[in-house]
């Protein structure tokens, strides 16, 4: 920035980037569309749009105008104070050159004759540079009451925006307001809603559990009397082949011993045939042996 206050240049297609001190001009950069970037290339400074660039011409030149005719005019007191000086000690100079001899008079006046001359010819020059001063001042004034007449009708403009604002935002509270309520009946009648939705599925669910439970229960007693029929059934048939095996055993023994004493019966018979052929025999052969010893006798 150098010795000026602001300077601005073009930074992209759209907008300017305006350096200078943040905390004493960021009320009068901000109003004409100016954002702060602390992270621009080259230094932070503010965006500023190119359509604001006649307004920011306003303000760079009243800034950086005010501080330029601030410092000509302490330049232009101190060259004043600095001539002043040098005429008295001119005059110091005369009355001492009064005191000296006629030559010496003579000289100095001739000097001093030559010293005014250099020193009108500085006056001349001090007076054009101070004319320029007061175009100059003059006008830095003018900018400085058109950036003060454009400061003003900015900040009639941020009062009516302001208010705008404050209406805008009252009339968004009144009707956040109202749609709250409104939200907050509905939230109500969705819950009333929903409520009446769960006592009746509740309702619902206890109703089938009821009819699950009561058609459990006559399922249940349906298969003890299926599983009571069955046990019967089943002890009828144990009984009935329990009882026709003890019936065929009982046969098969009564069969056996039938048979057994058949048998029995077979070999006594048996053994009185062989005991009465054994006796027939011994008689036969009794005879026999009769006959025989009969025969011998004869």
């Amino acid at each position: 920035m150098s010795n000026k206050e602001l300077s601005y240049k073009e930074y992209n297609k759209k907008s300017y980037a305006v350096r200078g001190n943040k905390e004493k001009y960021e009320s009068k950069i901000k109003p004409i569309g100016g954002r702060w970037n602390p992270r621009m290339k080259d230094g932070a400074g503010w965006l500023v749009p190119k359509e604001s660039l006649d307004k920011l011409k306003l303000i760079i030149e009243s800034v950086n105008g005010s501080d330029i005719s601030n410092r000509k005019q302490s330049k232009f007191h101190r060259e004043e104070s600095q001539n002043n000086d040098d005429s008295d000690s001119n005059s110091d100079s005369n009355s001492d050159s009064n005191s000296d001899e006629d030559k010496d008079e003579d000289k100095d006046k001739d000097g001093s004759d030559d010293d005014s001359d250099d020193d009108s010819d500085d006056d001349s020059d001090d007076d054009s540079d101070v004319e320029d001063d007061d175009v100059e001042y003059g006008s830095n004034i003018i900018s400085r009451n058109n950036l003060l007449e454009f400061d003003l009708k900015q900040d009639n403009q941020n009062k009516a925006q302001k208010q705008k604002d404050e209406k805008l935002k009252e009339e968004t509270r009144r009707l956040q307001t109202a749609e709250r309520r409104e939200k907050e009946g509905r939230q109500q009648l969705e819950k009333k809603e929903r409520e009446g939705r769960e006592m009746e599925e509740r309702e619902g669910r206890e109703m089938e559990e009821r009819e699950r439970r009561e058609k459990k229960e006559i399922e249940g007693r349906e298969k003890k009397e299926i599983e009571g029929r069955e046990s019967e059934e089943r002890d009828g048939r144990e009984r009935e082949e329990r009882e026709g095996r003890e019936r065929e055993e009982r046969e098969e023994r009564e069969r056996e011993e039938r048979e057994g004493r058949e048998e029995e019966r077979h070999k006594e018979e048996r053994r009185k045939r062989g005991k009465e052929e054994r006796v027939k025999r011994d008689k036969k052969e009794r005879e026999v042996f009769v006959q025989a010893v009969d025969l011998i006798r004869d």
